[in-house]
């Protein structure tokens, strides 16, 4: 982790603009252009992790996504927890997560798995599907909508520290992302899910985050306001 927080340090002392925490550093200004319709940054992630000093474990996740699938501009898109690990210099014990840009690009990603070898684990309808393979170990394509594009795909995410995605060449994430991650800080982009959030809150507490004040009553408020609403829809039906 001292590798990033270098990094966002050198970044904060060199970019153009000191108060913004987006920002990259001066070698990275040309891959850091907002994304269009979402404030996301985009940095090539190969750049990226030879600057975090990630070099051997860029090399070793491309190998194995060129294995399976390799993320491309137009979708599929790896994004999630893969990448986090991956510039925090964690080892890759979780599943790899794709995302798709339409359903024919998820039923091709589906027959391309098969294709390979890999062995269908299970199955949540218009949700998930999860492959297992020796080699390569979870590979979980997540189809409950579709994006069209990365930055859209990040945008969707509960918190800030999982806002990363990987389109075969830039690594785009939030705009509190690297931050956060280097302070292994648990922040709320939104929440859509919060039995879910609560669920992942635990697991990255574990993992050592610190949970940001005011990031479980916001979880509560969500769940209470989807509970009320709920409880608005039953009393119209029965009405």
């Amino acid at each position: 982790m001292w590798a990033l927080r270098r990094f966002l340090s050198t970044t904060r002392k060199n970019g153009k603009n000191n108060d913004d925490p987006t920002f990259s550093a001066n070698s990275f200004d040309e891959n850091a252009a907002k994304m269009k319709g979402h404030k996301m940054y985009s940095y090539n992630l190969a750049e990226f992790c030879e600057r975090v000093g990630r070099v051997v474990e860029h090399e070793e996740f491309v190998d194995k996504l060129k294995s399976l699938w390799l993320p491309e501009k137009e979708g599929p898109w790896v994004a999630g927890s893969a990448l986090r690990r991956l510039i925090s210099g964690i080892p890759q014990t979780s599943d790899t997560d794709y995302f798709f840009g339409s359903e024919q690009q998820r039923g091709k990603w589906e027959n391309a798995m098969k294709a390979k070898g890999l062995k269908e684990k299970s199955r949540v309808e218009k949700v998930n599907v999860t492959f297992e393979g020796a080699a390569c170990g979870l590979i979980q394509g997540i189809y409950l909508r579709y994006y069209n594009d990365p930055a859209a795909v990040i945008n969707s995410f509960d918190y800030t520290i999982c806002q990363l995605a990987y389109d075969g060449v830039n690594l785009i994430v939030g705009p509190y992302t690297l931050w956060d991650l280097a302070r292994k800080r648990l922040a709320v982009h939104q929440i859509s899910h919060g039995v879910s959030s609560i669920r992942r809150l635990l697991k990255y507490e574990r993992q050592g985050y610190t949970v940001c004040s005011g990031t479980i009553h916001k979880i509560l408020t969500e769940i209470s306001a989807r509970e009320r609403s709920g409880s608005r829809r039953c009393s119209h039906q029965r009405n």
